[in-house]
């Protein structure tokens, strides 16, 4: 049911600012999964609430001189930005489906003029795969609104959390609003005092509402033809039941491992500093203070007492150990040394403890990974057949699969009620940003191939590793991937070698002329193209016209590499060496 509100309601929603402690948790989140995802510098990161909360929990499980050391370790950007940069790169291939499809369906001729005007002016597919790659990595809750400006055009604004006042759920689940306030702009007044300028929007306004601080007051209020409030969430899916306002986003549940990644890199990076400066021991002098005793100093009181003992800064420097640390030990504590006057000793930590952390980091590593992308480093190279790649790229299918789903539903929303809110037309959009994606890179489907091949697995499956191979080598050049898969038809025996087809010979199931086409491929596809045409041009003008079938066209070129092969079988039983 469509929500209208009256104007003191506007006004009294900017006064109470309803549900702010939601959407200030819901800073924190994103807060969060900036940290870890984002490149900050030491000055930009002791602004985030998140950084606080990592100092704190070093805070809590150190000894607080221990603590203070540490800090002194962190590097800045955190380098856990490394890690989910590379993660936010396999998230985007979402944008490069090879089956995205989008269509739409508009009552008639005109209005199917005015949509697609009206799609090459407001560009939505490249909006949201410009903001959409800023709300998967670290934005979730962020909303579209459509807006009009005074010519009545409509425009896409983002809104940010940051920038989010109060909100109200139609249907939480679908992400339908009853109204939604924002910060509009900022404006003086005729005193030159800075106002505020709050949107709220409902299903049948656009008010804009004025705030300096002591009035509320309604500036602006123009309707809108579209019966719903002109604005939804760019993340349908919500991160959990209990939370009304926090949008799921892929790195949401390894935020705690990502914390720990980070603490332990700092960790180490404190601990490896041990072994690159070994710590100095010699024997302790005595301290130069000749008020100390046992590293505490007390002097004497006008009234013969003696003062409360504090501790001696020169015996306390050397308390804490710490990298290329000079400690000095008491010579009365090694009885068995008769003469120490003089002794050095180096002392090197030993470095199994820092064996095992690296081994720690990698598998916390993969863990973030595969709790993301669906697939870590290493599943990719353990597949050696076809079932199990199918199962590694449905792992890397799935958080493309979300975020497919969830930027269609917004694609199909944002044109639908723009055309509504532009020209009172009802239309249908289809958005589908597809299923299929690149998931495997060069590197990695070769050595599945390798790998395939060497366990013997049928031609059918190294066929398919093949195609997967060449769309992902050639997707940007599709020139060169027909001519691979012209050629892959023609080569008689593409995933064996020459040795290989040797043995099928003797075998008898290859004949001589089919070796000789293996052994000198290259070059009869050379000779075939000086004496016609191109192999991606030869039939092109048939094929497109329907009067050539693409089989058709690969038994006219292999005819002529028979015939080639024939005369060289033919000079080699005259006595003349055959070329293999």
């Amino acid at each position: 049911m469509a929500t209208i509100l009256s104007d003191e309601q506007a006004i009294k929603i900017v006064k109470e600012k309803p549900n702010s402690n939601v959407i200030a948790r819901g800073l924190i989140y994103e807060s969060r999964l900036r940290l870890y995802t984002e490149v900050l510098q030491k000055d930009e990161i002791q602004q985030e609430y998140a950084y606080s909360e990592l100092l704190q929990s070093m805070a809590n499980t150190l000894h607080k001189d221990k603590y203070q050391s540490t800090l002194k370790f962190i590097s800045y950007p955190l380098p856990i930005v490394n890690i989910t940069r590379d993660i936010s790169a396999d998230l985007e291939r979402v944008f490069d489906a090879r089956n995205a499809n989008f269509s739409f369906t508009a009552p008639s001729d005109t209005a199917q003029e005015r949509v697609n005007k009206l799609l090459g002016r407001l560009k939505v597919r490249a909006y949201i795969n410009r903001v959409g790659k800023q709300v998967m990595k670290n934005r979730p809750n962020t909303f579209v609104v459509l807006d009009k400006d005074d010519k009545g055009e409509v425009y896409i604004v983002t809104v940010y959390n940051k920038d989010i006042v109060a909100f109200e759920w139609e249907d939480i689940e679908s992400g339908t609003l009853s109204y939604i306030c924002y910060k509009h702009s900022k404006i003086l007044n005729e005193s030159g005092k800075e106002v505020q300028l709050y949107a709220v929007y409902d299903s049948m306004s656009y008010r804009v509402i004025s705030e300096d601080g002591t009035n509320v007051s309604l500036i602006k209020n123009n309707y809108h033809n579209l019966g719903a409030c002109p604005a939804k969430p760019f993340i349908q899916t919500r991160l959990n039941t209990s939370n009304i306002f926090d949008r799921y986003n892929p790195f949401a549940p390894t935020l705690s491992s990502m914390a720990t990644w980070t603490l332990f890199y700092i960790y180490s990076n404190f601990a490896e500093h041990y072994g690159v400066f070994p710590i100095v021991e010699k024997p302790k002098e005595a301290c130069d203070n000749d008020d100390c005793e046992d590293g505490y100093i007390s002097v004497a009181l006008e009234n013969g007492d003696m003062s409360r003992p504090v501790v001696c800064v020169s015996c306390a420097n050397n308390k804490l150990m710490g990298a290329g640390t000079l400690y000095e030990y008491d010579p009365a504590n090694y009885k068995d040394e008769q003469d120490v006057g003089g002794a050095l000793r180096f002392v090197s930590p030993p470095t199994e403890n820092l064996e095992f952390e690296n081994g720690q980091q990698q598998r916390r590593e993969s863990f973030i990974k595969k709790n993301t992308t669906g697939v870590d480093d290493n599943m990719s190279t353990e597949a050696v057949n076809a079932d199990q790649v199918r199962a590694v790229m449905e792992s890397r299918r799935k958080p493309l699969m979300f975020f497919s789903n969830e930027f269609s539903i917004l694609d199909k929303w944002l044109t639908e009620t723009a055309e509504k809110l532009q020209d009172s037309v009802d239309i249908s959009v289809y958005s589908n940003y597809g299923t299929e994606w690149f998931l495997l890179s060069e590197s990695d489907i070769i050595k599945l191939f390798n790998d395939s091949k060497v366990a013997g697995m049928p031609e059918s499956e190294l066929d398919e590793l093949y195609s997967l191979l060449r769309e992902t080598k050639y997707k940007s050049n599709p020139t060169k991937l027909e001519r691979l898969v012209i050629e892959n038809n023609l080569n008689p025996a593409p995933y064996s070698t020459i040795e290989e087809c040797y043995k099928k010979n003797e075998k008898g199931v290859m004949t001589l002329e089919t070796l000789a086409i293996k052994a000198n491929f290259t070059r009869y596809i050379k000779r075939f193209e000086r004496e016609n045409i191109d192999l991606v041009e030869f039939g092109s003008d048939a094929l497109q016209s329907g009067r050539l079938k693409f089989s058709q066209k690969i038994e006219n070129i292999y005819s002529e590499l028979i015939k080639y092969s024939k005369e060289d079988v033919s000079k080699n039983n005259e006595g003349e060496q055959l070329e293999l």
